[in-house]
């Protein structure tokens, strides 16, 4: 299968050594280098968002977070997307990490899938030949505003949401992830994002 493990929390309350302490309780010992790191992610991702409330499109909301770690198999999402999250944070421990394409592409690429669907894949086509993703380095925090964030004035983030894909995993490789999401979000499923984009 794709997932060889993975675990999830979900956060009421943003305690960040709690949180990793949790979500390893089922890996091996000895892991208490990864804990403290995942912890570490957690604090400066639940600040990052939390700090003014904006995310969470104009409604009060206490800190909760959805923490998931993956040993990753296969290779998901790989086509250019953005996210229908207010805002996720991506950390590749091990293997071949998340692609980011740059502010200026991410911009016209999510602005072209929000209001000019028939170009979109044209874009797409020309960024992979001219201007293709970078890989963000290995242990890098990767925080990333989707489409549903909500700035502090009330302006949505349709159309500018960071355009990224799940690195190519070939034969016999895998990776190790962690992805921390906004936990008032709701979602019911992992996919949050725009397949067609």
């Amino acid at each position: 299968g794709e997932f060889a493990r993975a675990s999830r929390f979900v956060a009421r309350e943003v305690r960040a050594d709690d949180v990793a302490r949790e979500l390893l309780a089922s890996w091996p010992s000895g892991s208490d280098v990864l804990a403290a790191d995942i912890a570490d992610v957690v604090r400066v991702f639940a600040r990052a968002v939390y700090e003014d409330g904006a995310h969470t499109r104009g409604e009060a909301a206490e800190p909760e977070v959805v923490v998931t770690l993956s040993l990753l198999r296969s290779t998901l999402c790989s086509k250019l997307h953005v996210d229908h999250t207010s805002a996720r944070a991506m950390v590749t421990y091990y293997g071949a990490t998340t692609e980011i394409c740059t502010p200026e592409t991410s911009r016209v690429i999510a602005w072209a899938n929000a209001n000019a669907r028939a170009v979109c894949d044209g874009l797409k086509w020309m960024c992979e030949r001219f201007a293709p993703p970078t890989p963000v380095e290995r242990c890098d925090v990767a925080i990333l505003k989707g489409e549903d964030w909500v700035h502090a004035d009330g302006e949505r983030n349709a159309g500018r949401g960071i355009v990224h894909r799940s690195p190519l995993v070939g034969e016999g490789e895998w990776r190790l992830t962690l992805k921390v999401d906004v936990g008032s979000y709701g979602k019911c499923c992992d996919v949050e994002h725009d397949d067609n984009m």
